[in-house]
């Protein structure tokens, strides 16, 4: 998918020749220009809707990366600063007590299994 998007950008930059700007982000619009934080905020939430999946905020994904990494054996360094942490403290307490390591099973776990579908959809080109 990133390199479907990757592709379709470097055409719009070769199009627009010397008038992209460089705004050194990776998601831009096809004139090279930011996206609104509302508008990539509303194309989110239709794409969680269409998926089937449970309302989340775009934000509440950085903290499931946040807690993820370290679990996966990131550094809390390197989490922290892909925050903009300004100290791994910091990093530290925003996610303790959180983890994504397997636990022993629960009756409210069981409970809840079944919120999150399974199945793929089809986003088409979101």
């Amino acid at each position: 998918m990133l390199t479907a998007y990757k592709a379709r950008r470097a055409a719009w930059r070769l199009a627009a020749g010397t008038d992209w700007p460089d705004t050194r982000l990776f998601f831009v619009r096809p004139d090279g220009e930011p996206w609104h934080p509302n508008a990539v905020t509303q194309r989110f939430r239709r794409l969680v809707k269409r998926a089937g999946l449970p309302p989340i905020r775009l934000h509440d994904l950085r903290h499931g990366a946040a807690t993820l990494a370290p679990d996966a054996g990131v550094d809390i360094k390197v989490v922290s600063d892909q925050l903009g942490h300004s100290t791994t403290t910091l990093t530290r307490a925003s996610s303790s007590g959180c983890t994504m390591k397997p636990q022993p099973p629960s009756p409210e776990g069981s409970r809840t299994s079944g919120a999150v579908p399974l199945e793929q959809p089809d986003l088409g080109d979101w």
